[in-house]
């Protein structure tokens, strides 16, 4: 049996799908680490698992993206040890293997290029903001971005992932949102209790 052939069997698609899962398990844990650096070099582990998952998926500006975001995680990571890594310069170099690889794969998959390459320079940005809100905020469109991709290419992993992230952060904005109302509120009176 051709390996194409295994991809387009039960027992293919069912290896493909399971591969998805793994990186899922393993983006969940990255999360539960406390340090930022450590969380960004364990989202490399996934993101390599996603490139396998995608490839196979043939979904390969997808595939591509991941791979070039575990060599941005393992650099970021790195951000409030090197000076040069916070420049404006450094975040324009990262952003630019993606954009090369959102042009050759556009050829591949036209259009749908244009989610995952859109969601990394996103995700570039955001990572590079030390504002947690505006962190959130902008990976609510990534997320969204990356779901309407896995949809496109029957990732189902990748589709309970991104629709578990989103939720996450929407409600996380919320509940954020309001914790600052509720401090605002207080503030304010005391302020009038004050006077």
């Amino acid at each position: 049996m051709a390996f194409s052939e295994f991809l387009n069997s039960t027992v293919g698609i069912v290896t493909v799908q399971i591969i998805g899962f793994i990186a899922m398990s393993f983006g969940i844990y990255s999360f539960q680490l406390k340090r930022r650096s450590s969380i960004i070099i364990a989202q490399s582990v996934p993101s390599v698992i996603w490139t396998l998952q995608l490839s196979l998926l043939g979904a390969y500006t997808g595939a591509a993206q991941n791979a070039i975001s575990v060599f941005r995680g393992i650099l970021l990571a790195n951000k409030d040890k090197r000076a040069w890594i916070s420049s404006r310069i450094t975040l324009f170099a990262i952003m630019i293997p993606y954009v090369i690889c959102g042009v050759i794969t556009f050829r591949i998959e036209g259009a749908w290029a244009l989610a995952p390459t859109a969601a990394s320079l996103i995700q570039s940005v955001a990572l590079f903001s030390d504002n947690k809100t505006y962190l959130r905020a902008m990976s609510i469109a990534v997320s969204a971005l990356w779901l309407s991709y896995n949809i496109r290419v029957a990732s189902i992993a990748g589709i309970i992932c991104e629709t578990f992230v989103i939720t996450s952060i929407i409600i996380s904005l919320f509940r954020y949102r309001k914790k600052g109302e509720e401090k605002e509120s207080k503030d304010t009176e005391v302020s009038e209790a004050d006077i």
